[in-house]
């Protein structure tokens, strides 16, 4: 059995780093530091992974100092988090970090959008917001198997401050905002759209020329199980028609074709052993919670595959902290979600 999980650390930046901007309330304490690394430090002993994608990564150094600690020997982090050029204290984007038991053979980012500028309505300035990670690590006996850690567009639409105030009424302020909370909507719409397109595509390169290759793609999708977000990268809606060929005259073996092509939601196969799908995200201010956080695997993976390498065991979210009401600065505002795969 080989384990996989992916987990959103929430402001993991050391003393001194704040995040997003430079509050008293916005950066650890040496004291608050140590709370978050000892319940990182025990929740990964407790969920036992062999292989962790993270996301919001700041101080990377003690991240793989802890990991190293816990037997996580391989880390990849690439891409470098942004800071404020005006204050260089805080920072305005965090990054994605892999930890693994097994060796990793390769790591970059994955920050453009390539054809998809050309064959969308995306404009030449589209990349992705925090770039996607992925890796090559040898699993052994499965061997090669293709993880990625991602971190798509978050659904917040924020609004400039300083437009709104130099309009004179409240109403005529209210009328102003609304119009630039729709159109910064549109933004963050397209934008995780086209990350989601993009992350697609570097899959199908990776199965192009072995379409059984195990591919992960785990991490904070930041958008709900229903959503068109989630279909554009697992392509999973139904195809009805092929060229000029649609219901019977489709060929009989369309879904086993399809399935080579697909991404699959692996909470899907666990849906019969639980009640209702776990959330894996709690907001600290509203205590509403939702489902964000997704392990997405190829066909390679997919227990009705033949000629599959390894198939799915067990999906599970560990969400201890939510049911205690831990405060998510110290913890997480995400839950860890956790694949068992057993090779074949």
């Amino acid at each position: 059995m080989v384990k996989f999980a992916t987990l959103n650390l929430l402001h993991w930046a050391k003393p001194g780093i704040f995040w997003h901007q430079k509050d008293a309330q916005r950066v650890h304490t040496p004291a608050s530091w140590a709370a978050k690394t000892g319940w990182l430090a025990s929740v990964l002993a407790t969920i036992d992974a062999d292989v962790i994608a993270f996301q919001e990564v700041v101080s990377a150094g003690e991240l793989q100092y802890l990991c190293d600690q816990l037997g996580y020997s391989e880390f990849a982090f690439i891409t470098e988090p942004r800071f404020n050029a005006d204050e260089p204290s805080v920072y305005t984007n965090a990054s994605l970090a892999i930890a693994s038991r097994f060796p990793i053979r390769e790591a970059h980012e994955i920050g453009g959008f390539g054809g998809l500028i050309k064959d969308t309505i995306l404009d030449s300035a589209a990349q992705f917001s925090r770039p996607a990670l992925r890796a090559v690590i040898n699993v052994p006996p499965i061997g090669e198997m293709v993880i990625y850690s991602v971190h798509l567009k978050s659904p917040g639409t924020r609004v400039d401050a300083d437009v709104i105030d130099t309009i004179e009424g409240n109403e005529a302020k209210l009328s102003r905002y609304f119009l630039e909370r729709a159109e910064a909507g549109v933004d963050q719409v397209a934008k995780r759209a086209g990350e989601a397109a993009a992350l697609y595509a570097r899959v199908r390169h990776d199965l192009s020329h072995d379409r059984l290759r195990p591919v992960l793609v785990m991490g904070d999708f930041n958008d709900g199980p229903q959503s068109y977000t989630l279909d554009i990268i697992t392509q999973r809606r139904t195809v009805h028609a092929l060229g000029s060929a649609h219901g019977d005259a489709l060929p009989d073996d369309l879904p086993e074709l399809a399935r080579n092509y697909l991404l699959f939601d692996t909470e899907q196969w666990a849906a019969s052993q639980q009640p209702q799908r776990p959330a894996t995200f709690r907001d600290p201010t509203t205590e509403k919670t939702a489902i964000l956080d997704y392990i997405l695997v190829s066909a390679g993976l997919h227990p009705d595959t033949p000629a599959r390498r390894a198939t799915f065991a067990d999906y599970q979210v560990y969400a201890d902290h939510f049911e205690e009401a831990l405060d998510a600065n110290t913890s997480s505002d995400h839950a860890p979600v956790i694949v068992t795969i057993e090779p074949t």
